[in-house]
Order: C-alpha cells, then sequence, then structure tokens
C-alpha cells in the first residue's frame, strides 16, 4: 500500500503501519497507528469486514476529525513517538522494541491481534504496553482473567460505522411494513426453521440473509426493507453488522445464549450482541420470549432509536476521537 499523507495541522501525524519493515532515520514527535494492509477494492469503504473495518472506521474517523494521518509509513524516520499497533503480532513485536530503545513514548495495542492474550509467548503482557484495546467488556473480562497483569491497561475501544453510507432512505412504518430481516450466522437449521415458522404465524414475511453469503450493498437493501431484524447466531467480540443495521434504524432482536468456549476457554461472561442497548434491541433466549417481541414489535416499534443510539456512540468519528481522547491523558 501506498503512503498517504493528509494535510500537517499541529504537527500531529498518525501513521498506519502493516507488514512493512520498519528502516533507520526515525523522526520524534509524531504519532503512528499499525496495522494489517488492506486489500485493494474498488469501493474499499464499503467492503468491511473483520480487522480490516477496524482500520477503515478508525481513518475514515481521523479524516473527519481533520486529524492528518499516514497510512503504512515505510521508513522509521516517519514513525511517531505514539504507535498504536490495531492488528498484526509481528509488528506489534516491533513496536516493543521501538519503545525498549525509547524511540517512542506511547504503544497502544489492540484489538485484532489475537483471540486470547496469552498466545504468541504471551506477548499482549509486555510491560512497554501502555494500553490494550477489547472491543467490549465481556473480551475485556476474558483477558483480564487469562492475564491479570493486564487488568489495568485493557481499554474498551469499538470500531465505528459510516453513518452517512448506512442511512435510511425514508422512516419505517410498523402498521405497513411487515418485512423482517432474518440474519443468520449459524448452521443451526431448527432455530432457524422454527423463526420463520413463528414469523409466518403473526403475518411477517422473512428476508433471509446468510453470514459470508451477501454482498455489502444487499445487506443495506435488505435493511432498507425490513422494520426489524431477527439474529441468529454466535458470540460476538462487537458486531459491526449490528451497528450497521441500527445506523439504517433497524431495531435487533437477538438470539444471545450469553454462552460461549473457544481456544480452550470456557468465558465467565458473554454475549452474541455486546452493545445491544434497549434503543437498539431487545435479546431473547428461547421462543416463546422471541413470540412474545413479535406480537410486540408492531406497537413498541418507535420507543426504539438505534440509529440516534449510533450518532451518539458509534460512528467512525465518534470513535476515532475516544482513541484521541485516550492519547491525550498520557
Amino acid at each position: 500500500m501506498q503512503i498517504r499523507f493528509s494535510p500537517i495541522k499541529e504537527k500531529i501525524f498518525i501513521a498506519l503501519i502493516s507488514s512493512v519493515c520498519i528502516s533507520s532515520g526515525y523522526v520524534p514527535q509524531k504519532i503512528s497507528i499499525f496495522a494489517y494492509p488492506l486489500q485493494q477494492q474498488a469501493n474499499p469503504s464499503y467492503q468491511r469486514r473483520g480487522p480490516a473495518s477496524v482500520i477503515l472506521s478508525l481513518t475514515s474517523g481521523l479524516e473527519q476529525l481533520k486529524i492528518p494521518f499516514n497510512v503504512n509509513p515505510t521508513t522509521e524516520a516517519e514513525t511517531g513517538d505514539v504507535v498504536i499497533v490495531l492488528s498484526d503480532v509481528n509488528r506489534l513485536g516491533q513496536a516493543i522494541s521501538l519503545k525498549k530503545q525509547h524511540k517512542i513514548k506511547l504503544l497502544l495495542a489492540g484489538p485484532n491481534l489475537m483471540i486470547r492474550p496469552n498466545e504468541y509467548g504471551h506477548i499482549a503482557t509486555a510491560p512497554e504496553i501502555d494500553a490494550y484495546f477489547t472491543p467490549s467488556l465481556w473480551v475485556k473480562v476474558a483477558y483480564a482473567e487469562d492475564e491479570p497483569s493486564m487488568t489495568s491497561r485493557l481499554v474498551i475501544w469499538p470500531a465505528g460505522v459510516d453513518e452517512n453510507y448506512w442511512k435510511p432512505l425514508a422512516p419505517k412504518d410498523p402498521k405497513k411494513n411487515r418485512a423482517v430481516l432474518v440474519y443468520q450466522k449459524t448452521e443451526n437449521h431448527s432455530v432457524v426453521n422454527a423463526v420463520h415458522g413463528l414469523l409466518q404465524k403473526h403475518g411477517f414475511s422473512a428476508i433471509d440473509l446468510g453470514y459470508g453469503n451477501y454482498s455489502i450493498e444487499q445487506y443495506k437493501k435488505a435493511l432498507e426493507k425490513c422494520l426489524f431484524a431477527v439474529c441468529i447466531g454466535n458470540s460476538e467480540s462487537q458486531g459491526l453488522a449490528f451497528a450497521e443495521a441500527w445506523a439504517m434504524n433497524v431495531p435487533t432482536l437477538v438470539y444471545d445464549l450469553r454462552k460461549y468456549a473457544a481456544s480452550g476457554k470456557t468465558f465467565t461472561i458473554n454475549s452474541f450482541c455486546p452493545y445491544l442497548t434497549q434503543k437498539t434491541g431487545v435479546d431473547w433466549r428461547n421462543f416463546d420470549e422471541l413470540e412474545g417481541w413479535l406480537k410486540a414489535m408492531p406497537l413498541c416499534f418507535d420507543e426504539f432509536a438505534p440509529r440516534a443510539w449510533v450518532l451518539k456512540n458509534m460512528t467512525d468519528a465518534v470513535c476515532a476521537q475516544k482513541i484521541i481522547d485516550l492519547i491525550a491523558r498520557f
């Protein structure tokens, strides 16, 4: 990826660095962020999934905040005295080395480096890391359980969404709209079939989307058509697809067993939708609960305000500002 520079303001310089070797010639008093390189795409702003969504969210937010940055500088001279490693454990090792050599003053890491902090030789516990980002509360708890020495340095930081792209064209009418998105991130067909049966019973029509089998444009069009979404999935560290739905003013009814085991650990707490609130939707754990909400949604739809919640809490700019505020506190 080519280096991209935005105009310098107040000599703040933010860089996103990926799998590129850092050479000599370090210039201090600048801010840098490290991350995996992004694949070139026709519309990269709207092909956001996984770790790429975190990089794109942060860069978009920084642009909106008019904070200058560059992406993936290739020399140590372009690396600032504050480094944030979003992803790529190899780059984290490089940043730790720079911190040991007193070539950077502040090192922040996460949230897309590893599932558990005891991986990769416990590199996440390195004392050179000043703060480590986790995408939600339950992940923070899990990291603190695995590596208690990290507890005071763990910071919850979610990525944001592009509220201008994920914007509804028209208000939704609960009296007329009977379309419901059934968002599936599971192979449990019995649950999906039961959901379909309940929707049909109560006069709703299902729009089905399966995780990994749709484009961003298809997802947006489905959200535009539906009144609300029923989400059937698994554990989520953040769940950006939910935030995209909320930005489209679509509340979510999330199947949440609150149980999760992975990488040899049964997690003490868990969530299938960590940022679900009274304004963005509800969770359900059995079909009786779901049926109750299907009956209630046309009556209480106006009590939800998912887009307003996103505008206040989870846009690209809002989430980027949280990082800038954190840096300012050191």
